[in-house]
């Protein structure tokens, strides 16, 4: 039963000594938001990503102010209604990363089973102990642990055990405690079917949830307890579980490795999966793939790069042909085919490739990148410039490379063309959660632009980053900006 508005503890209704941060604010005004709406019986409107963290980091403040019961009352409102936010998870994987000191983490955790003995409480401590679990053991294969690592590995996973089993004990449907005995029973290697016996539970007990669909699939995986024909049953039998959007990725990401039984190293995989053996495996994976999303070419792009990414292009090339038979109008499959032949040199075929890609993915920011390529490759530089601006308005900020270099390449064009104010604009865009990609440059491209405009304070601060990142661009600047660093 969803907690009435009276119920939870506003920012106003605390204690006087306790001082309210703005992300508390966010925190609670999201979570009164979501608790409207669902007293309306409307749950359409669309929240975005960062509000949910937004929300967790108010109640994260909450529990280093040890404030648990709010912190309670928080998670009933989040958890059960989280499902209206756009990516349909559930909050507890971002909220252990908000805490960075980890011993002061599981010391809070401790108090608060200790002040309110709740389910999440529980849950979350038991999550807690498989990520220390996870820490002692390392990501390396098993025979790479250490006797240590595998004594501190058991224990852990134990005491994760003793604690999903009480969150558990309190409220049978608390997700985060489902999901942990799953990750346990991996873990713990009790073999596939005790592990899907967990995920039939909790599917059980919280239908429709694709929280756990993630965490079972991993132990159908042959480096656990399953094989590459359990791994694809499960597919077939609990497909369901997930959006069919998140079919070909979670497929996809899985089955390279897998289908290779862990090769070990890039040219095995392309020996394996060029070789006919796996013929009829990824024929059984591109059906399931299609089953879940017959209108989309998704599942034939997905398989098509994976084969790309791997050299096996004669296999990319079949799937590709196959796929755009069927889906003419696949963009991402026209940008796949751009990609083989640019390979191949074979630039105004590819260049016709991405623009088609480019009609029916008109917000693809890798197809405009692709098509910028091939323009550079045939010495077009103004419709490559325009092409990278294009990519750099559609590129993702994770996309840190090719968006440095977009905005590289297209500034320092508009700057030669004196469009000085698209020049910055563009350059600054290519800095945007960049770390380390041509930073130099980009800082020099916005330097010039400051100077343009009578900025020489300005300037000077973007050509002393320019050098703090690389000493060699002094010489440069002092050639053709003398006495900069006195300005």
């Amino acid at each position: 039963m969803l907690f009435a508005f009276s119920c939870i503890i506003f920012p106003t209704g605390l204690n006087a000594e306790y001082k309210v941060t703005p992300p508390q604010e966010r925190a609670l005004k999201i979570a009164h938001r979501i608790l409207e709406q669902f007293a309306k019986n409307s749950s359409k409107e669309q929240y975005k990503p960062h509000q949910k963290v937004e929300s967790l980091q108010g109640v994260a403040e909450l529990l280093k102010q040890k404030k648990f019961v709010e912190v309670d009352q928080h998670f009933d409102v989040l958890d059960k209604n989280i499902r209206i936010l756009p990516d349909q998870h559930r909050p507890y994987d971002l909220f252990s990363d908000l805490i960075k000191d980890k011993e002061l983490y599981t010391s809070l955790l401790e108090q608060w089973r200790v002040t309110t003995g709740s389910s999440y409480s529980y849950a979350l401590s038991g999550a807690n102990s498989i990520d220390l679990a996870w820490s002692y053991r390392g990501s390396s294969v098993a025979s790479k642990v250490t006797k240590k690592g595998w004594k501190s590995f058991a224990q852990y996973l134990a005491e994760a055990k003793k604690f999903a089993d009480q969150a558990l004990k309190i409220n049978p449907s608390n997700s985060l405690a489902l999901r942990s005995q799953i990750t346990i029973s991996m873990g713990n290697e009790e073999g596939f079917k005790v592990t899907e016996s967990y995920f039939q539970d909790a599917i059980r007990k919280d239908p429709g949830n694709p929280f756990y669909f993630s965490a079972a699939v991993t132990a159908a995986l042959p480096r656990w307890s399953g094989s590459i024909n359990t791994y694809l049953a499960f597919f077939e039998k609990y497909g369901e579980q997930l959006q069919p959007s998140q079919i070909s990725f979670t497929l996809t990401m899985n089955f390279l490795a897998e289908s290779t039984g862990f090769a070990g190293n890039d040219v095995k995989y392309r020996t394996v999966l060029a070789s006919e053996k796996y013929r009829a495996v990824f024929d059984k994976l591109l059906k399931i793939m299609c089953r879940y999303q017959p209108n989309s070419s998704d599942p034939y792009f997905k398989i098509g790069e994976l084969f790309k990414n791997y050299r096996a292009k004669t296999l990319a090339i079949e799937m590709i042909t196959n796929g755009l038979a069927k889906f003419p109008e696949g963009g991402k499959l026209h940008f796949l085919r751009a990609q083989i032949l640019f390979k191949e040199d074979k630039l105004q075929e590819a260049l016709k490739a991405a623009q088609l890609g480019i009609k029916y993915e008109p917000n693809h920011g890798m197809i405009y990148y692709e098509e910028a390529k091939c323009y550079n490759e045939l010495r077009n530089t103004r419709q490559a410039s325009e092409s990278f601006e294009k990519a750099l308005m559609h590129l993702s900020t994770h996309q840190r490379y090719k968006r440095a270099f977009a905005g590289y390449y297209a500034g320092k064009y508009y700057l030669k063309k004196e469009k000085f104010k698209k020049a910055g604009q563009l350059a600054k865009l290519g800095l945007m959660n960049n770390h380390k990609h041509l930073l130099s440059e980009l800082y020099i491209i916005v330097g010039k632009v400051a100077l343009h405009d009578g900025d020489k304070i300005t300037a000077k601060k973007h050509f002393q980053k320019s050098v703090d990142v690389e000493a060699r661009f002094e010489k440069r600047l002092n050639k053709h900006h003398p006495g900069w660093q006195k300005w």
